[in-house]
């Protein structure tokens, strides 16, 4: 007996031994960090605090190891801020004219943070190779961590860096003071299937449930000459639906249901054109995708039309021959959305959440609502004349314009 109580012991002893060891390996791949942020709203401000913490976290791993990296790419970590963040506890939040303040304390994968330092592009560690779901947390964490992800990466992306703003040379009617000047605006497809498709992509993956990979379009056929037609042009957010087989009279299949790991079927309800002849179909949990639809349309009134930014602006600046600003000129900028669409077949919103069966549309164009029709009409290439007053002392001094696009969510 006594045998059996000693050795009793020394199996305890190293059980504890082990699950000690264990969790000093596992507190050795955290990195403990306090951040601070301030916004117009508790998200933005959180979204800052996040951003704080996995700063401060990659400057404690590079003193560490002594690794050296310029500015940009700590920027290119912080990013997606909220993809290197194992848990975190809210410390205080508070509110004082209009503006949030919220402090956190973050744990931080000291390895994705190693990984994104050694990287030529950090950001794509962040979500490389992993799944959301394949982590050990519960349906709650994994729903909240989906949510916050999505929400700071839309939130901060940069949709006027697919937008290509170009201006002529201004004409001058020196009679009248102004100066005449027309502008161009197209969408950068290119860029937008080489960066906007592969950041989206890697996003998608990390947070569906499900997904289909590379879909073909379904391009029209000539049965005659037995020729398919590639349309390179997409006139409205409905033939690029159709072209994706979602506007079937027969069921709105088939690419309509994607299939999940366990094996069950479920429907998409995110689209992402792939490239100009294949797209991609997500599912998104519900909760996931009522929040990020919530988030992206919050604030559309009475009868929304998918508006997603309501304001913009061309910044036209008038220059001297040596590249001096002599006038800056803000011209309103009328289109409805920029990349991402809303089904043109379903409610955008009822009693606060997406219609049913709505789905969210990743597609290269920007465009604006048909009157009297629930589609997009999609502008490759748009194009407009403006007139700005110039005194003369200055516009004996203009030599040429430049132009920039402002967008404001």
């Amino acid at each position: 007996m006594k045998r059996l109580v000693q050795l009793s012991l020394v199996a305890l002893v190293l059980c504890l031994t082990t699950l000690c060891s264990h969790a000093e390996t596992q507190e050795q791949q955290l990195v403990v960090a306090e951040g601070e942020g301030t916004g117009t709203d508790r998200e933005e401000a959180l979204r800052m605090a996040w951003q704080d913490s996995v700063r401060k976290a990659t400057g404690l791993v590079m003193d560490a190891t002594t690794v050296r990296k310029g500015a940009d790419v700590v920027d290119s970590i912080t990013l997606l801020s909220r993809g290197y963040i194992e848990k975190y506890e809210l410390l205080d939040e508070s509110e004082k004219d209009g503006l949030f303040h919220t402090k956190v304390k973050a744990w931080i994968r000291r390895d994705i943070i190693l990984q994104g330092l050694l990287a030529e592009k950090p950001s794509e560690y962040v979500m490389e190779g992993r799944s959301l779901y394949a982590r050990a947390l519960t349906r709650e964490q994994q729903i909240r961590e989906a949510i916050d992800i999505l929400d700071e990466w839309f939130t901060a992306f940069k949709y006027e860096n697919y937008l290509i703003a170009s201006v002529s040379d201004p004409a001058f009617r020196h009679g009248a003071g102004e100066v005449v000047v027309k502008l161009s605006l197209s969408f950068d497809s290119r860029r937008f299937y080489s960066e906007f498709c592969t950041e989206v992509g890697r996003l998608l993956d990390y947070v569906a449930l499900a997904k289909e990979a590379d879909l073909p379009m379904f391009l029209p056929f000539d049965a005659r000459s037995g020729l398919v037609r590639l349309p390179y042009e997409r006139v409205s957010v409905g033939e690029q639906v159709d072209l994706m087989g979602l506007n079937s009279a027969r069921e709105r299949m088939p690419h309509a249901s994607v299939t999940e790991a366990e094996g069950g079927a479920g429907r998409a309800n995110v689209y992402l054109a792939s490239s100009p002849f294949y797209f991609s179909a997500y599912r998104l949990p519900e909760e996931v995708f009522n929040a990020l639809w919530v988030r992206l349309w919050k604030g559309v009134k009475s009868r929304p039309d998918g508006t997603l930014f309501r304001e913009g602006n061309f910044r036209i600046a008038l220059k001297s021959e040596g590249g001096t600003e002599l006038l800056v000129h803000e011209h309103p900028l009328s289109i409805d959305s920029v990349i991402l669409f809303p089904d043109p077949r379903s409610p955008l919103m009822t009693k606060g959440a997406p219609g049913k069966d709505q789905a969210l549309f990743l597609i290269p164009g920007f465009g604006k609502r048909q009157p009297g029709n629930q589609d997009y009409k999609l502008f490759p290439y748009a194009e407009t004349e403006i007139v700005i007053k110039v005194a003369p002392d200055t516009m004996r001094s203009v030599a040429k314009a430049a132009c920039s696009v402002v967008l404001k969510r």
